[in-house]
């Protein structure tokens, strides 16, 4: 009697613990393929985005390189309209600055920032040693009151080749929020951004 009930009952118990591991198994599976899907889909929409803003980008460059070759001819100036229009073609852009190779504003979105020296911003100083890439920051610049947000920016270059500026996209956090406020990570899931 009592042997043969503690068998069952250990037999039981190992048998439901086999059960419980299968499904904990099962689950973390599911959870790798999920977080694996879910990270491929969110990094081909950052690069899209960045691909977007950086064409935006580009188009400031080759217009200011056309403004410093001659006479406004048909493509006109960079000027603060010119970069409200490219800030109106991309929602998530928060402003579009034009920066002279001393720092100063040529043209902005933000009025904020027409009183801002540039000349000591990172990427500012990682163009004016580097004219030919595109560089992508996080951080929080302290004129947007502690915000975290992204900027991308380009060189501005003179016809003669050296060094004539940046153009600098801020991204506006709200994208990124909106991306990933739709994601069910269940109760207690969390999306974190690196």
């Amino acid at each position: 009697g009592r042997a043969f009930t503690v068998a069952v009952t250990l037999g039981a118990l190992i048998g439901v613990w086999f059960e419980l591991a299968d499904h904990r198994q099962d689950a973390i599976e599911h959870a790798a393929r999920d977080s694996g899907s879910l990270a491929r889909v969110s990094d081909e929409d950052r690069t899209r985005a960045v691909q977007v803003v950086d064409l935006s980008l580009q188009g400031v460059v080759e217009r200011r390189k056309r403004e410093l070759i001659g006479p406004q001819g048909p493509g006109g100036s960079v000027s603060d309209t010119y970069l409200a229009g490219k800030v109106a073609q991309v929602p998530y852009i928060a402003a579009l600055i034009a920066i002279d190779e001393h720092g100063a504003i040529i043209a902005g979105t933000d009025p904020a920032l027409d009183d801002t020296d540039f000349k000591q911003e990172p990427f500012f100083r990682f163009h004016r040693e580097d004219a030919h890439g595109l560089d992508l920051r996080i951080g929080a610049p302290r004129r947007y009151g502690g915000v975290w947000l992204a900027s991308l920016s380009r060189a501005l270059v003179k016809p003669d080749g050296t060094f004539g500026g940046a153009v600098v996209a801020v991204i506006d956090p709200e994208y990124f929020e909106q991306d990933f406020r739709n994601i069910d990570v269940g109760k207690n899931g969390i999306v974190a951004l690196f």
